[in-house]
């Protein structure tokens, strides 16, 4: 099992070949040792998962298919529901719309037997753009407002809601239902600064850390780099910029737990060229206006990603 899970980890690290490599390896024990359990399913899984990461779509569609048939043989649920989620995203990229949306419909059945309202959730929202996609907004409207209605109470996940409402707004639009349109995409506006945490957390959740972590009072925030929504690099060669960037992302995230820069109490700095920092680091003046908080700063030799230069991380205090 565990070239399975080295497998995951570095899918989930976008290290494909890799990824395929420890899966066909885990794959080769399981079928050597004659196990076919719920272990050797996800296994299959995460082989397609990367496969279909580098679009080779054929192995994609050949692994997820062992993974389906030994889930259904010995039913396991969870396993069924996340492979009939890849497959519907698999012949959605394809193109073939059909299939795409029979996996959506049984996405639904297995979240339901499951009781998953979360997964639930996430497979009306999969249908209803599929409906979208091919032109049936009405259809979609339908699904999306189940979607909502699943989301109503305490659903907690401002990201998907987003989506939703986004999707919302472009079937109305589609329909010539202005004022439903417009009334979906404030819905989507005002859940946008929710979304900025969220998209950031479903990220660097792919690397194994949180994004940020309340406890009490305080709230330690992990190291903000220059990067834009996709987790694209941004200001390259400009650690100037680059340092600018990290404050209005750090800034975002304080606001959205409800702190100001005013709170912090420690901040570290990393940097791939100290002398640079040491030029511009007078900027910090217009963010610290009460006083600075405790810290380090430390010349590094990289960072994560090739071309950044500076990544900051910081924890914040609010007085009760």
């Amino acid at each position: 099992m565990a070239y399975s899970d080295l497998s995951n980890l570095f899918w989930k690290q976008s290290k494909f070949s890799k990824g395929i490599e420890y899966g066909l390896h885990s794959a080769a024990i399981f079928k050597q040792r004659g196990i076919k359990d719920m272990d050797y399913s996800f296994t299959l899984y995460v082989i397609g998962n990367n496969y279909l990461s580098v679009k080779d779509y054929p192995n994609a569609q050949q692994y997820f298919k062992l993974a389906l048939a030994q889930s259904e043989r010995y039913q396991f649920y969870n396993n069924l529901a996340d492979i009939y989620i890849a497959l519907n995203e698999l012949y959605t990229i394809t193109g073939d719309y059909a299939k795409a949306e029979v996996n959506a419909k049984q996405v639904i059945r297995y979240s339901t037997l499951l009781d998953n309202n979360f997964m639930l959730m996430q497979s009306w929202l999969c249908l209803a753009k599929l409906q979208n996609l091919t032109n049936r907004p009405d259809t979609a409207i339908a699904s999306l407002k189940t979607c909502l209605q699943i989301a109503a109470e305490n659903f907690g996940d401002e990201f998907f809601l987003n989506q939703a409402y986004k999707e919302l707004g472009k079937c109305y639009a589609a329909t010539g239902d202005y004022k439903n349109t417009y009334a979906a995409f404030l819905e989507y506006d005002t859940l946008k600064d929710s979304v900025f945490t969220a998209e950031a957390d479903q990220r660097i959740a792919k690397l194994g850390y949180s994004h940020a972590v309340k406890i009490g009072d305080d709230i330690k925030i992990s190291g903000a780099v220059s990067m834009d929504e996709n987790g694209i690099l941004t200001a390259t060669g400009n650690l100037e910029q680059q340092m600018k960037n990290c404050y209005g992302d750090l800034e975002k995230i304080l606001q959205h737990y409800g702190y100001t820069f005013d709170g912090v109490v420690a901040e570290n700095v990393f940097t791939t060229n100290m002398q640079e920092f040491i030029k511009v680091f007078a900027y910090r003046n217009s963010i610290y206006k009460k006083q600075f908080p405790t810290g380090t700063w430390l010349e590094v030799k990289g960072l994560a990603l090739q071309g950044q230069l500076i990544k900051i991380d910081m924890e914040a205090h609010k007085a009760k």
